[in-house]
Formats: structure tokens, sequence, C-alpha cells
């Protein structure tokens, strides 16, 4: 009995010790709305893939692009969502071409890099940092991905996956 006790007390300190662990860092705050409620959502992401609610707030001013996935392909390969695209255009709020070599790289690295068909692809351009927002078909939900732009590696970092949001601004998340 005492045995099971202080092994009782162990899981529970452990299990506590887990649930209270830090966040990490923030790396951007969002602002979202849910297509069918239209309600907005205000949240700050972390490093490690959580998001905690977050007051309102206005965002930050940042470029975004609008990625045309109409040029998105994908093939099945060893059973696996093999995405590529050919002739990609870019296009900026104002619905004109842009042509950015960084821009274009960060469609192509998320392009290889995500395993599922891409239906809406946005870009926001924060200063020195990259944000790609991507909206999926995987016929069973309706999955929104958040993804930040390693410039130093050219690749992406997977942040967070939301249901059924459009992502509609971003800011610093300084707390």
């Amino acid at each position: 009995m005492k045995r099971f006790l202080i092994l009782l007390i162990a899981v529970l300190l452990m299990l506590s010790s887990v649930s209270c662990a830090p966040l990490s860092s923030p790396i951007i705050k969002t602002i979202t709305v849910e297509r069918d409620s239209r309600e907005y959502q205000y949240s700050i992401v972390y490093e490690n893939g959580r998001i905690r609610k977050a007051k309102p707030f206005s965002a930050d001013e940042a470029t975004v692009y609008y990625v045309d996935c109409s040029r998105v392909y994908s093939n099945i390969v060893n059973g696996k969502v093999v995405n590529n695209a050919k002739n990609v255009t870019i296009y900026d709020a104002d619905k004109n071409a842009v042509s950015d070599q960084v821009l274009s790289d960060i469609v192509q690295i998320t392009i290889k890099s995500i395993d599922h068909d891409i239906i809406d692809f946005k870009i926001f351009d924060y200063g020195e940092q990259y944000f790609i927002f991507v909206k999926l078909n995987t016929n069973w939900s309706d999955p929104c991905e958040l993804y930040k732009y390693e410039s130093t590696t050219q690749s992406i970092q997977y942040l967070y996956t939301w249901q059924n949001v459009n992502l509609i601004g971003i800011a610093e998340p300084a707390e």
C-alpha cells in the first residue's frame, strides 16, 4: 500500500509539472475569422506549436501576397501526395502579379514540403520575416496551417493548424 501511494504521488507530480510547462517563446500574434460564424479569434502562437487566446489587438502592417493555386498540382507517389507547380503567379493585394525571387522560393519550398492538396495560399511579409498560411484539401476536414519561413535554412517551420478559419492579420507577440 505504501509503494502504491508513493507511486501515485510521483505520477501526480509528473503530470502536474507537464500540464504547467511553459508555452515556450511566442512567435506571432494572429487574428483569424471563423468562416461559418464570422467570429474573430485573437491568439498568440508559440514556437512549440501551442496557441493561447489573446485580448483583441490591432494587426501590424504586413504585406500580404496571394498565390494562384490553379497551377499547383498533386500526384500520388508511393502512397503519398506530392505537390508540384509550374508558372505559379504571386499577386499583391491589388491583384498585380509580383515577381520576387524570395517569394518564389518560399512558394516552391512550401509546395514541396506539404503533403496535401493546397487550395488557398497566402504569404505575409512582416519586415524581414515571412509567414505562410495555407488551406488544405484533406476531404475530411478543413485544416488551415501556419508556417514560418526560415531564410537561413530555406525551409518552413510548422507553427499551428486551425480548422475552418481565414488568417486576416498578424502582430508582434510582445507580452
